[in-house]
């Protein structure tokens, strides 16, 4: 009988993971290492030697072209021995062919890549642990976490196991991960914590006929890899009731043209994007004014959206 509980991450309530939004004005760049991100080795030049994991996990360039790699799917509460499993993808993006090896290590926290004295009683399984990958590939691996009832504490415990991918494909892939095991027979409240969602400004001016530019910024928790998307759609300034759509809704003639790039892509867990927004009121006609807007982001594991203002002033 299973002794875990599944919390499942969907929709636009903001729950469990940590999804940082953030839009920045004038005085802070947009990201230009972003132009021509499908191509390999298109980005901006990076030194030859192997980044520091850290730096792979706030370059928005290598997050989004090169090879990359993380944990997806529900988080579970244990609550008696148990064999969990979580997926792990590699995506190949455009290099290879290859050959990846997969590792498990008990860690003592999130970000760490030294062996902690392992748990008795917890057994970890990858399964493929090696295989080869070609071009624009993707490959799933699982990752099974047996709890022996000698393994499973009754107290507010958790375990953290770090996945290595070892690869031979480019210096730079973004491919670790780490699964956090939480287990005691009372879940601990701040397990189901909500997410931060925080932005530098919600009331933009750009003058009219001119262009302003920024950075949509979005930092995200574990078992966040997968598909990935943001958006915007009008409101009513009156209402400002949120609107939540599968696809963007057409612009209306009139409102400044607003745009995000790149709008889908591929996010990895705990990546930070810098993904960068323009509003434009020079390519046809807008009264000056206030329009209202509403963000969408959505990833693997969860959705939230924030409302904004956009002031064109003469």
């Amino acid at each position: 009988m299973e002794k875990r509980t599944a919390i499942v991450l969907a929709g636009i309530v903001i729950v469990l993971a940590l999804l940082a939004v953030m839009v920045t004005g004038p005085g802070t760049p947009a990201d230009i290492s972003l132009p021509g991100l499908e191509a390999p080795g298109s980005y901006l030049p990076l030194p030859e030697d192997t980044l520091p994991f850290g730096d792979r996990l706030n370059s928005t360039a290598l997050l989004l072209s090169a090879p990359v790699g993380g944990f997806t799917g529900p988080q579970y509460w244990v609550n008696g021995p148990d064999t969990l499993t979580y997926e792990y993808r590699f995506y190949a993006r455009g290099f290879g062919p290859g050959n990846v090896t997969l590792t498990v290590t008990e860690v003592a926290y999130t970000g760490s890549m030294e062996p902690a004295g392992p748990s008795p009683g917890i057994d970890t399984q990858i399964s493929p642990d090696h295989f080869s990958i070609s071009p624009d590939e993707v490959v799933t691996a699982g990752l099974n976490v047996t709890i022996h009832p000698e393994g499973y504490s009754p107290g507010s415990t958790t375990r953290t196991f770090w996945l290595h991918a070892d690869t031979d494909l480019y210096p730079n892939t973004v491919a670790d991960d780490w699964i956090r095991i939480r287990m005691g027979d009372v879940p601990d409240p701040l397990f189901q914590r909500s997410s931060r969602v925080d932005f530098g400004t919600r009331d933009i001016t750009v003058r009219n006929g001119e262009q302003w530019a920024g950075n949509l910024t979005l930092a995200l928790d574990e078992r966040e890899t997968g598909p990935a998307r943001a958006w915007f759609s009008e409101l009513d300034c009156t209402t400002v009731e949120m609107a939540s759509f599968d696809t963007p809704q057409p612009e209306s003639a009139g409102w400044p043209v607003l745009s995000v790039t790149p709008d889908e892509f591929v996010a990895r867990s705990y990546g930070t994007y810098n993904l960068t927004t323009v509003i434009d009121t020079r390519s046809h006609p807008v009264r000056p004014g206030t329009y209202c807007y509403g963000a969408h982001i959505e990833t693997a594991g969860m959705g939230t959206e924030f409302t904004f203002k956009v002031r064109v002033a003469p």
